[in-house]
């Protein structure tokens, strides 16, 4: 006859709780989430604001940049036809 082994087995079965602390144990758990929630919007509002703030300073400056590479165009282009500030000797006249 074959021998057999009986093994005892122990599950573990999570105590029961009322309806009332399962309810309050969701809407606990959906207070959080939505708080969660709520926190990465204002992250997320900010980072927009900032975003759009940013954009708005390259703008102006690629407009001053703009306006400063024009004014020194001007300046160089006045130089370029001005007169010397001092007479050009010409050595080629043959006065002396």
């Amino acid at each position: 006859m074959p021998h057999t082994q009986q093994f005892q087995h122990t599950i573990y079965v999570p105590k029961l709780t009322s309806n009332t602390q399962l309810l309050r144990q969701f809407k606990d758990q959906l207070d959080n989430n939505n708080h969660s929630n709520n926190q990465d919007k204002l992250h997320n509002h900010k980072n927009n604001r900032m975003n759009t703030s940013l954009e708005a300073t390259i703008q102006v400056l690629k407009t001053q940049i703009g306006q400063l590479a024009t004014t020194v165009n001007e300046i160089i282009q006045q130089k370029s036809n001005a007169t010397p500030a001092q007479p050009l000797v010409n050595l080629k006249s043959g006065t002396s």
